[in-house]
């Protein structure tokens, strides 16, 4: 009976992996020239899956703390709030792949507020033959937990670097699958 659930878990995260998924900018103009077909991700098969989510937040990427850029320890000392003015939305926090698993720098990003996660690849490989699975300790992630390429990754950085503090504070998204 085990194996035959195992069997059925595998089979849906691998179409959950096969599926598209891609996170839709649809403010500011300015990131949205940059991503104008949005940004392909793929999305974890632990936490919640965004069907037809649609919010509107704000990214919250630390370029000081190679720490909280990892987070693989706590992040008791990192405040989404103090990158951003604007309170009303919700926080994405991105983050950049290694040093731990998926579900950790997950679990840490939903213990300080985070509303999803955003891990930007290490390297170049294609993130659709990336399964980002549950280690075994992921069944209390209740944040969707998305990986984007490291291209897209380092476009959206030198988006964050170059652009005004007010453009970078009001992003709207959807994620769709």
């Amino acid at each position: 009976m085990e194996f035959n659930s195992f069997k059925v878990f595998l089979t849906i995260s691998i179409l959950i992996n096969l599926s598209f998924c891609a996170i839709t900018i649809e403010y500011p103009n300015s990131l949205l020239q940059i991503f104008p077909t949005g940004i392909n991700s793929n999305v974890a098969t632990f936490g919640d899956i965004p069907y037809g989510l649609n919010t509107i937040g704000h990214f919250v990427y630390d370029f000081d703390n190679k720490d909280a850029e990892m987070a693989c320890n706590d992040l008791k000392n990192f405040n989404l709030e103090k990158n951003d003015f604007l309170n009303d939305f919700d926080p994405f926090l991105i983050l950049d792949r290694g040093s731990c698993s998926f579900v950790t720098k997950a679990r840490n990003a939903q213990k300080i507020g985070a509303k999803a996660v955003i891990i930007i690849n290490n390297n170049d490989d294609d993130i659709n033959e990336i399964y980002m699975m549950d280690d075994g300790t992921g069944k209390d992630i209740k944040i969707p937990t998305l990986l984007i390429s490291k291209t897209d990754g380092d476009k959206l950085k030198k988006y964050f670097l170059e652009s005004n503090k007010e453009e970078k504070t009001r992003i709207s998204l959807s994620f769709e699958i």
